[in-house]
């Protein structure tokens, strides 16, 4: 009775971290097909910023962040874009998100590094 209960936590886990991989590998694969998208708000919103076009690259920015937030935040033409826009305390907080994001990243790789070490 007691390995048969096992058996099926395990694949139960299993199953679970199988279906966690493959959501995560279907955002990798959407976030690269959006980079790529000419209907992708944050490309129109650059090419409207390089077109001096102010309203609609705020128009674009605004849509892309209430659609994909964190692709929005995490793209790299998001400051360059905040900076035309001339937001810049947006653009200063979302340098300090992903600072700390860093931080907290490089904490804890650091601390798992030094756990391993010492086993």
């Amino acid at each position: 009775m007691w390995p048969t209960l096992g058996t099926n936590a395990i694949l139960a886990w299993a199953e679970r971290r199988r279906a966690l991989r493959e959501l995560k590998n279907l955002q990798l694969k959407e976030e690269w097909a959006l980079k790529f998208d000419d209907g992708n708000f944050l490309n129109r919103a650059m090419a409207a910023i390089v077109a001096d076009d102010q309203v609609t690259a705020l128009q674009c920015w605004q849509e892309a962040v209430m659609r994909y937030p964190l692709f929005a935040k995490k793209s790299r033409d998001s400051l360059d874009i905040l900076l035309g826009l001339r937001r810049f305390d947006e653009a200063e907080a979302l340098m300090s998100e992903g600072h700390t994001e860093r931080l907290t990243c490089t904490g804890a790789c650091v601390s798992k590094v030094k756990h391993n070490s010492m086993i």
